[in-house]
């Protein structure tokens, strides 16, 4: 990410962006629907935000959808952003 996050009880400088509208600071596998319930018991795989949790769709050659993702250093800012996703 190019910064460090705290989240919640720990610091992270690694993000994983979701195709379903999430982003992870653990290597969690794909998170699809049907969604988990969150928080989970033991507390894997809680280490997520999830502002788009949906069954986004980027596939097809005519999709227009797209994520992108920027790091404003000067501000100390990480931006995703899910541009035309159906």
């Amino acid at each position: 990410m190019g910064m460090d996050f705290h989240y919640y009880w720990s610091d992270y400088n690694q993000i994983k962006i979701g195709s379903n509208g999430w982003l992870s600071f653990n290597n969690v596998s794909n998170i699809a629907h049907c969604f988990p319930t969150m928080p989970s018991p033991g507390g894997n795989g809680d280490n997520i935000i999830a502002p788009l949790m949906g069954d986004l769709n980027f596939a097809g050659g005519t999709n227009p959808g797209e994520v992108w993702y920027y790091f404003d250093s000067a501000n100390d800012q990480f931006i995703v952003s899910y541009i035309n996703v159906p």
